[in-house]
């Protein structure tokens, strides 16, 4: 806290998975008394939260990104003051635009698009003036994504819901494809040999 009353801190940008709430140590609050004698602390929320809900047959996710489209700042380095009762977190020098929601190893979706499975991100306050993207992955690398570009008011001590998303990862099978056993190659050859199976309208050249 400096001379002025200004109040310095950091909301975390990797946040961890609560089911059905905000990671732990992200829910960041402010108070101050009456007076300097006072003991009366009464603590307000200083963040904004989006939540998002996903359901899907057999899916596990590892992680899911929060991005603003415009380069808005939305977690790291803050500064807190109070105006007219109320405390104003700002993004401050050294913050950034994109938030982690990391599943610790995965996080199984429930498979009701009734019941979806919700994650919650806590951000700074502030709007987002070409919407945000949401990025999901499950442990296999495969990518879920959601954009908007409309614009995106986050109210402090307000959740902002994204409408649930079934997410569902199509493998994708390749058949038909024949190689040979094996492949000679000339004696103390430098060059590169090219096998090519599969048919002449879909080469796949190893």
């Amino acid at each position: 806290i400096n001379s002025d009353g200004v109040m310095s801190a950091e909301l975390v940008a990797t946040q961890s998975y609560v089911a059905n709430s905000v990671a732990r140590g992200a829910n960041m609050m402010a108070a101050v008394t009456s007076s300097k004698k006072g003991k009366h602390l009464g603590f307000s929320n200083l963040c904004s939260y989006v939540c998002v809900e996903f359901y899907g047959k057999n899916v596990l996710l590892r992680d899911i990104k929060l991005k603003s489209n415009n380069g808005e700042k939305i977690a790291g380095a803050l500064t807190v003051t109070q105006s007219n009762d109320t405390f104003v977190a700002t993004a401050a020098q050294g913050a950034g635009d994109v938030i982690t929601l990391n599943l610790e190893g995965g996080g199984l979706l429930s498979e009701s698009a009734t019941e979806p499975t919700k994650f919650y991100f806590a951000t700074l306050p502030t709007t987002l003036a070409e919407g945000f993207t949401i990025t999901a992955m499950d442990n296999a690398g495969n990518i879920f994504t959601i954009n908007t570009e409309a614009k995106v008011d986050l109210v402090r001590n307000t959740i902002y819901k994204v409408e649930a998303k079934e997410i569902a990862f199509v493998a994708t099978e390749i058949k038909g494809l024949t190689a040979p056993k094996s492949v000679a190659l000339p004696a103390q050859s430098k060059d590169c040999q090219t096998i090519t199976v599969g048919s002449s309208s879909e080469d796949i050249t190893l």
